[in-house]
């Protein structure tokens, strides 16, 4: 029980903390920063409030894009293809994902490839489930564009 409440209080003040983080961080006008504020922003409130998650982190991958920044940019895109697939915006889950898997994969970090393959997998699954989503130009186009 002292460990649950512990670990509450500390999920508590890592919530009130990364609100403020986010306006302190604005404030730099330093895009990496603001992208990485806004992700930590989006991953702490993922469970407890998606709907501000989900808008943080599409602002963070637009401002990593914007920016340049790809590796921010992968991070972000798999972060916000979970809410995404959860959401049952599949479509959206692998046109993020598709940029940061040729990321990774360019830059040998084949070790971050396991969470974003494991997600178009999820999609495909559940695509394959429901009888596909989109018609066959559609699905040739996106095999094309992995």
């Amino acid at each position: 029980v002292i460990r649950v409440a512990r670990q509450r209080y500390l999920f508590n003040n890592i919530i009130r903390n990364v609100d403020s983080l986010v306006v302190t961080v604005d404030a730099t006008g330093d895009p990496h920063l603001v992208s990485l504020a806004l992700l930590a922003y989006g991953y702490a409130r993922r469970d407890t409030d998606p709907v501000a998650a989900y808008g943080a982190l599409r602002q963070a991958l637009i401002i990593a894009r914007e920016s340049g920044n790809r590796q921010m940019e992968s991070n972000v895109a798999v972060s916000l293809s979970r809410l995404a697939a959860n959401g049952g915006n599949h479509m959206e889950v692998i046109d993020n994902l598709v940029p940061a898997i040729r990321t990774h994969h360019d830059s040998g970090s084949f070790s971050l490839l396991p969470q974003p393959l494991a997600r178009v997998e999820q999609v495909h699954a559940v695509c394959e489930c429901r009888g596909g989503e989109e018609g066959d130009h559609a699905k040739g186009q996106r095999q094309a564009d992995i």
